[in-house]
């Protein structure tokens, strides 16, 4: 069964495997917990809003307002 969501809350009480996907591509699965344990999401306020010259390998997604830089990244260490 696939079941699909924004709501982290709800697929954790249903899924024993879950996946996440970006512009329809699986990036990770795993189970609830191991994809806690492995994916992190940073926040970073740049002072001159400008992105650095290379983007972490691990990012699965980004996003830029203003000066604000949110990175979803997996085995963030």
């Amino acid at each position: 069964v696939l079941f699909s969501s924004h709501h982290v809350d709800d697929v954790e009480r249903v899924a024993d495997e879950v996946g996440i996907m970006v512009h329809g591509r699986l990036v990770v699965y795993g189970s609830p917990d191991e994809l806690r344990a492995r994916i992190k999401r940073i926040r970073v306020v740049l002072q001159d809003g400008r992105l650095p010259s290379q983007v972490p390998k691990q990012t699965i997604q980004q996003k830029l307002q203003r000066r604000e830089w949110l990175l979803t990244v997996r085995d963030f260490s």
